[in-house]
């Protein structure tokens, strides 16, 4: 009988922008609402409420036939979750990424090893506007890192019911990143826009930028409308009937189809309640924390650069962990990163939890907002291929994996990856773009770990002892998963397509070698 052990995976890559340059903007716990936080009461007047508070807005907000869509996800075996998205005649799978803000899919001319490794379709390299005007992103930590490079081009882009004109986005030659390897063309993300590689760059090649008339957060935002990020567009546009986005992802490793997956734009799922989620304050970066200069139209602002949180606490089997090194004078914090496949955290804590022996089960849990946010213990599970390939033996991590401490301009402790994601619905509301105060950012939990989790767990671990200790995997297609895309209040069920394919769990360093490096 084969013996399993528990394994806290660690992340791909996170995504650290150049631009970040600062120390921590701690949040005073009496901010955080721990529900009944209502996005629809706000967000009319979400981009534009400048004016009617006696400033200048430099963001008019455009009304147009504002809705909310929802589509089901591609899920590469738990590891990637995908979305397909047109660029002008091109439609093709990229993933779907929290953690950073750019819009960029590989060329025909990309001939690195990642990038021969997708059979996607490309962007034609001949519909490249202007080839000299170019970008970079880099993504990692100070141990692994990854890197994009090519040309900012504009094209139509469609997308889960959306249209976009003239939108940016990064048209990629060079890329050593492993999205690749999982058939995706290159990652949508969906942070917050000085997060942006391609709209700085684009930025900086401005004539008032390099003349010192205006900085860059001043180019950032005046700019937004025509040039900024697909998600701050559409919510500049008018096009959303909230400036939010919540997701939740499904399950294809172990327990195949035990959740739904969707992506819904403009608003929360159909039948959720937002008084049901535990609303939490993003953290905001001043510019000694390694945040932008603010802009000269608002001198006192402060914005936020990820999609992040303040941390009560972490508990592992119900003991409270101890805090991180590093910089967490104010408080520790946690980056909500759909783009990272697992979860990443400090060296101290990493190494109390590899190793732990699973045919019992084990508890992690996140402390958010006063309430507790568990991780399902069965996505907690790794496996290890030894000896005759026909027999799936006990995983036993050989190294942990941590991210770096907290530190100016990247302050979080934690990276809260797809394992975490699928244990919880989340909400994410951009607030006000230009005057956070008048509006803030937030993000919004709801866990949805059922009830006889420790039951199913049981079963589980049962099921994959009496079959040669393996765990079932399959995965879904992202392009029939786009099919399910519908407008506003659509079913909550995904689409699930079963590749028909027995795949064994690797060591979390053979995974990590895969994950966007």
């Amino acid at each position: 009988m084969a013996h399993l052990t528990i394994v806290l995976f660690a992340l791909s890559a996170i995504f650290f922008p150049q631009l970040s340059r600062a120390l921590p903007y701690g949040l005073d716990n009496r901010e955080v609402s721990t529900g009944g936080f209502d996005p629809s009461r706000l967000t009319k007047d979400t981009l534009s409420t400048a004016q009617n508070r006696g400033r200048s807005s430099v963001l008019p907000l455009k009304r147009s036939a504002q809705k909310i869509t929802s589509m089901g996800l591609g899920d590469q075996y738990d590891v990637i979750y995908d979305v397909v998205i047109q660029i002008g005649n091109i439609s093709t799978p990229v993933q779907l990424d929290t953690g950073s803000s750019d819009l960029w899919v590989i060329t025909d001319a990309c001939k690195t090893q990642s990038c021969n490794s997708t059979t996607s379709p490309r962007y034609p390299s001949a519909s490249v506007s202007n080839p000299e005007l170019n970008f970079t992103i880099d993504y990692g930590d100070s141990l692994h890192r990854a890197m994009v490079s090519g040309s900012i081009n504009s094209d139509s882009v469609q997308f889960a019911g959306f249209s976009m004109s003239n939108q940016l986005f990064g048209a990629v030659n060079v890329s050593n990143t492993s999205v690749h390897q999982f058939n995706d063309a290159g990652i949508v993300g969906f942070g917050f826009p000085l997060l942006s590689a391609i709209e700085r760059d684009s930025a900086r090649s401005s004539s008032d930028l390099a003349s010192g008339q205006r900085n860059l957060a001043d180019q950032f935002f005046s700019a937004m409308a025509e040039n900024g990020t697909l998600l701050s567009r559409l919510a500049v546009s008018g096009q959303l009937e909230q400036a939010m986005f919540s997701l939740a992802l499904q399950r294809d490793v172990i327990d195949i189809s035990s959740n739904p997956g969707r992506l819904t734009l403009g608003g929360l799922p159909n039948g959720i309640d937002n008084k049901s989620l535990t609303w939490v304050p993003v953290r905001l970066y001043t510019e000694e924390n390694g945040g932008a200069a603010p802009p000269s139209f608002a001198p006192s602002e402060t914005y936020p650069l990820y999609w992040e949180v303040m941390l009560d606490a972490v508990y592992f089997d119900g003991k409270k962990l101890p805090n991180p090194t590093g910089n967490i004078s104010q408080g520790v914090s946690a980056l909500i990163d759909s783009g990272t496949s697992f979860i990443l955290g400090p060296q101290n804590n990493i190494q109390q939890i590899f190793g732990t022996a699973c045919d019992t089960q084990h508890t992690l849990a996140f402390e958010i907002g006063g309430k507790m946010f568990p991780v399902d213990p069965r996505d907690l599970l790794s496996q290890q291929l030894r000896g005759n390939p026909s027999v799936y033996n006990a995983c036993v991590a050989s190294d942990s994996f941590a991210t770096d401490p907290a530190q100016r301009g990247a302050l979080f402790s934690w990276v809260l990856g797809d394992t975490f994601f699928k244990s919880n619905l989340i909400a994410f509301y951009f607030g006000n773009l230009t005057h956070p105060s008048a509006d803030p950012p937030r993000i919004g939990f709801l866990s949805t770990v059922s009830s006889d989790a420790s039951k199913t767990f049981t079963a589980d671990i049962k099921k994959a002892q009496e079959d040669r200790g393996a765990f079932t995997y399959t995965s879904d297609s992202p392009y029939v998963a786009a099919t399910a895309t519908a407008t506003a209040r659509s079913s909550a069920s995904g689409m699930h397509v079963t590749d028909s394919i027995y795949m064994p769990l690797f060591t979390s360093l053979a995974l990590f070698s895969l994950l966007r490096l």
